[in-house]
């Protein structure tokens, strides 16, 4: 049976609200008609209101034009669309409708703030390895791929890689990680805003993707900085939010609030598995696949900054579990064992 994820009030989202308003689609009659069906279906009847029959009937042709490739989709990829201004302004002025955020479901692999070329590569290569024994096949990358140091604003304190040369690794490592994953998804963090700002917008996140992609059309790119993934009954944000925090668990914790969903934050940096202030969601500071040790500014003069710390996330069935190279955080046998015989 569908019924309420934990915390998350009477809502359906994304792939399952596509199925919720297939059923009624097809279901000849009244509203009420509609209802026993979706109800029929093994869908909770809290779920099954009037208004929210009403809702995706009126809705149904922008969830057809997302999700009615497959009921199975697994990910929905694209940038925004474009509507007119006003009726009197004619077809001509458009202003973009940014309602293309990634919408994921299913079990991922999700990291962050690899900062290329100064990557933990080891630690990339160990999370590879675990996706590969737990034969997780979805890679989603939260910001950050690359530093993009030629279109960054601050001073240089020793000369740092040119554009090239980042595009260069980071096509191998995309090509290395598309030799078994079967989708990834990339959503832009500060750093890659650092080239579309540089730009003023001329290259784009799909141009981007273009770039990076030898990853034989597994690499898709979206322009936001965060996805919505529905897993196992539960709806997790994957966030590179534009704010900083120093405390661990502040800003995901806000931003749990204000979305109503489960929190894997990057871009902090930081590394804890939390509950929020009101328990109602799990909110984790996912670290990154970095290496602080080969960035110039961490390490050649002192800062009373928080330690820049590592890790990813594994997201099976609703559950984030934080990997992290500490092994007074992270026991990896121990909790390889237990995921590989939950999948199995």
């Amino acid at each position: 049976m569908t019924t309420l994820p934990e915390g998350q009030g009477k809502r359906l989202i994304g792939a399952d609200r596509y199925k919720f308003a297939r059923i009624c689609i097809e279901t000849a009659g009244t509203w009420r008609d509609k209802r026993a069906a979706v109800i029929a279906a093994g869908y909770d009847e809290a779920l099954a209101t009037e208004g929210r029959v009403k809702a995706v009937l009126r809705d149904w042709p922008r969830l057809q034009a997302r999700w009615g490739r497959d009921v199975a989709v697994s990910f929905g990829v694209r940038e925004y669309t474009f509507g007119a201004l006003t009726d009197e302004a004619g077809p001509d002025v458009r202003l973009p409708v940014f309602d293309g955020e990634p919408h994921l479901t299913g079990d991922w692999v999700v990291c962050g703030d690899l900062h290329l070329p100064t990557t933990d590569f080891a630690l990339a290569e160990r999370m590879l390895e675990t996706a590969r024994e737990l034969n997780m096949r979805r890679l989603l990358i939260v910001g950050d791929l690359c530093n993009f140091e030629a279109f960054s604003k601050f001073e240089h304190l020793v000369p740092p890689p040119d554009f090239e040369t980042e595009v260069r690794i980071a096509v191998r490592l995309m090509a290395h990680f598309a030799g078994w994953f079967e989708e990834m998804v990339l959503v832009l963090g500060n750093h890659e805003h650092r080239l579309l700002k540089r730009t003023n917008g001329n290259i784009s996140a799909t141009m981007l993707g273009h770039i990076l992609n030898a990853a034989g059309g597994k690499l898709h790119v979206s322009p936001y900085g965060h996805a919505i993934i529905e897993s196992g009954g539960q709806v997790w944000r994957a966030t590179h939010q534009r704010n900083y925090s120093r405390i661990k668990g502040r800003l995901a914790d806000q931003l749990a609030q204000k979305y109503q969903s489960n929190v894997l934050s990057f871009h902090q940096h930081h590394v804890s598995v939390q509950r929020d202030s009101w328990n109602r969601y799990t909110i984790i500071d996912a670290g990154g696949l970095h290496d602080d040790s080969k960035m110039a500014y961490v390490k050649l003069t002192d800062s009373n900054m928080p330690v820049m710390a590592r890790g990813f996330v594994l997201l099976v069935g609703g559950v984030g579990h934080l990997f992290t190279p500490y092994p007074t955080l992270t026991n990896w046998p121990v909790l390889v064992a237990g995921l590989k015989a939950t999948r199995t």
